[in-house]
């Protein structure tokens, strides 16, 4: 929803009554943006161990994009805050405090610059989507294949049970009773 101006308060920032955004706006979506990519760099990095099955560094790497995500989070937190600051110091009413709603406050520059950071952000975000995905599909197709070969090894919990003769059997240890359907 788009930013509106109370009109019995005075016009701040620029000769167009439109307003001139602080450099601290800018400074954390630059900041967010690097924690954006960290955690693309971190997904690729996943996708490498789980791979090679580093265990270790697997580990290592969930707890780095831990941080990187409690890093956003506070940005965007940081960036909310100000942004709400700003719309009530200069008498706007606004339901979100968005880099669109900035935009539509904002002198052109500033809201052209806002432009070109939501379209790098959301690029980001698109691209961490998709490797996040792709990851999850790995190890969902990775814990497949384990529950295939145990399956092999062990009789199913709830699947019948049949003896080489083919008769229906209860779940033992014995060695005569096959997992499978026949």
């Amino acid at each position: 929803m788009a930013p509106k101006r109370d009109d019995r308060l005075p016009e701040h920032g620029s000769q167009s009554g439109k307003l001139l955004l602080p450099k601290g706006i800018f400074e954390l979506l630059e900041k967010e943006a690097g924690f954006y990519q960290e955690l693309l760099r971190l997904l690729d990095k996943e996708h490498e161990c789980l791979h090679s099955l580093s265990i270790e560094d697997l580990c290592a790497i969930s707890k780095a994009k831990e941080t990187e995500i409690l890093k956003i989070k506070v940005v965007e937190e940081n960036l909310k805050d100000i942004t709400a600051g700003l719309f009530k110091n200069h008498g706007y009413v606004v339901e979100d405090t968005t880099i669109t709603a900035l935009m539509e406050v904002a002198d052109k520059k500033q809201a052209g610059i806002l432009k070109n950071y939501l379209a790098i952000l959301t690029a980001l975000k698109e691209d961490i989507r998709e490797r996040n995905g792709n990851n999850k599909r790995f190890i969902e197709e990775t814990l497949e294949v384990i529950e295939d070969s145990l399956s092999i090894l062990m009789p199913p919990r709830s699947a019948p049970f049949y003896t080489p003769q083919g008769k229906n059997a209860r779940c033992s240890c014995n060695a005569n009773v096959l997992s499978r359907e026949v």
